[in-house]
């Protein structure tokens, strides 16, 4: 099994090479704010506005911490590239105990994770 310590969970694009079974990632602090629908699914488009209006977005410095919003928090089923022999790959990304500045929704966590071995085929 491959497992891969990784602080932003944006690295998956550039791992995927690499064959990893196992990505444990955090940096996006469960995106800061652990927005409902539909809040999270406009993030990408708020990074998107003028500097100046997105400065009137309280806590508007986070918007860019990560590219992949959708990875920001919890387990994912990375899928290869269409054109790619690369497997899929699970991300997990922690919320982390950073609790500055105070989150939203968002619960510190410390994620534990027991590995077992896959049966042995004959």
């Amino acid at each position: 099994m491959r497992v891969v310590l990784s602080h932003n969970p944006d690295t998956v694009e550039d791992l995927r090479v690499y064959h990893s079974d196992l990505i444990l990632a955090g940096h996006a602090h469960g995106g800061l704010e652990c927005f409902p629908w539909p809040i999270k699914y406009i993030i990408p488009y708020l990074i998107q506005l003028p500097a100046s209006i997105r400065e009137l977005i309280p806590h508007h410095h986070t918007l860019n911490v990560i590219r992949n919003w959708q990875w920001g928090y919890g387990f994912r089923h990375i899928t290869p590239q269409p054109d790619s022999t690369t497997p899929s790959t699970l991300l997990y990304t922690t919320s982390g105990i950073c609790r500055l500045p105070p989150r939203y929704l968002c619960p510190a966590e410390i994620a534990i994770f027991t590995l077992t071995p896959k049966p042995a085929t004959s």
